[in-house]
Parts: C-alpha cells; structure tokens; sequence
C-alpha cells in the first residue's frame, strides 16, 4: 500500500500496522508465559514492560496514520492537489 501526500515520514502503511500489533502480543504473552512457568518472574516483568512499549509505539504508529489522513484530506479540500481536467462537471 502506498503512501499519501499527507502521510508523516515515520508512520507505517495501513497494511502492516494490525498484522504487527498481532504478532508483537503473541510474542510477548508466549515470552512472559515462559518466564512466568520457570519461576523467572523479573524477566516476566521486563518483557512486559517490554509489549508495552512496543504497544505504545504502535499506537503512536496509528495516531500518526490518523493525523497524516486528516492532513491529506486538509489539503484536498484546501484545493492543495486539485487538478484541471479541462473537461465541466
């Protein structure tokens, strides 16, 4: 999925944002699980403080797709990337 105009230079596609998310939760719970079943409950601790920041960010990720959407579309309607087809409406 390409970008828009609007979208901020840091923000993933749309695309990979959700399949992401999913496989950072998958990785953590199976890491905690771990660490949690032998007894290591400090390591569990840290890898999760670990899925949150990684959560964290990819809110961030999202937020930022959000406010590249919203500047796209401010300059949609700012007439910013209207083009003259020469044909009426």
């Amino acid at each position: 999925m390409r970008k828009r105009t609007g979208d901020l230079w840091w923000v993933s596609p749309p695309g990979i944002v959700g399949p992401l998310v999913v496989a950072i939760v998958i990785v953590v719970l199976a890491v905690i699980g771990f660490f949690a079943g032998t007894g290591r409950y400090l390591e569990a601790v840290l890898a999760t403080t670990a899925g949150v920041l990684f959560l964290c960010l990819a809110i961030l990720d999202v937020l930022g797709e959000i406010l590249g959407s919203l500047r796209d579309l401010n300059g949609v309607l700012g007439g910013r990337n209207k083009e003259d087809t020469g044909q009426p409406a």
